[in-house]
């Protein structure tokens, strides 16, 4: 019988047939070793870390009880805005008294403010002079 030519594809795929088998033969014990050590570095990672979790979680699960406490209680009200205006202004009218008080008593019995000045009288009228004929009066008669 006559043998056949192998095809360029048929080559390929034989090729990569064995390059496939050699890859699972060498690359197989390393995956499975990386896989082991792997698993063997999340477990002591896993026991190194859950405590330390632990503890946080349980210090934040204080903090927010302790948290949820103190908005429960109501706080005791010390005076509201109302009753600080009222102080204020209360030691504010006995300052105003006091400073009254003492400006009185420094400037003796009240001044009466003077008196306006008298206007002058009005001048009286000056007597007309003698005129001589010539000059025209102011009389008309």
């Amino acid at each position: 019988m006559l043998r056949r030519k192998k095809s360029k594809a048929d080559e390929v795929k034989d090729k990569a047939a064995e390059f496939q088998e050699k890859a699972t033969e060498t690359i197989g014990p390393k995956v499975s070793d990386a896989r082991d050590a792997a698993e063997s570095a999340f477990e002591s990672v896993r026991d190194d870390i859950a405590p330390a979790i632990r503890d946080g979680v349980a210090s934040a699960i204080s903090t927010s009880e302790s948290a949820a406490e103190d908005v429960a209680k109501p706080k005791k009200k010390r005076g509201g805005k109302l009753k600080k205006l009222i102080i204020v202004a209360g030691v504010g009218g006995i300052v105003f008294f006091v400073t009254k008080k003492v400006k009185d008593s420094q400037s003796g019995p009240p001044v009466p403010p003077p008196a306006p000045r008298p206007t002058p009288a009005p001048s009286p009228a000056t007597p007309p002079r003698p005129t001589d004929g010539n000059a025209p009066s102011t009389d008309t008669q």
